[in-house]
């Protein structure tokens, strides 16, 4: 691999991780079946996880705050990455 074919590959990975942070969804960790009241420890709680369908688990931050106040009033559809 050439010094342009890995400094093209690694712009790649940076826009790709920058999207998926500012704009979403960022769908990381093991898949997490959703069960009411299913018990945690602290540790468990903190680590990232998605559902059974991909989608992401937004648990730090509300997803106004998570993704902007744009992305979840304006109209933007996220799959499509476009308004």
């Amino acid at each position: 691999m050439t010094s342009l074919e890995r400094n093209l590959a690694n712009r790649e990975v940076l826009l790709s991780r920058l999207r998926a942070e500012v704009i979403g969804p960022d769908p990381s960790g093991k898949p997490l079946a959703l069960v009411d009241k299913q018990p945690m420890s602290w540790e468990e709680f903190r680590i990232a996880r998605r559902q059974l369908n991909g989608e992401e688990i937004v648990w730090q931050d509300p997803p106004t705050k998570r993704f902007g106040r744009w992305s979840t009033s304006n109209g933007f559809n996220r799959s499509a990455g476009s308004w």
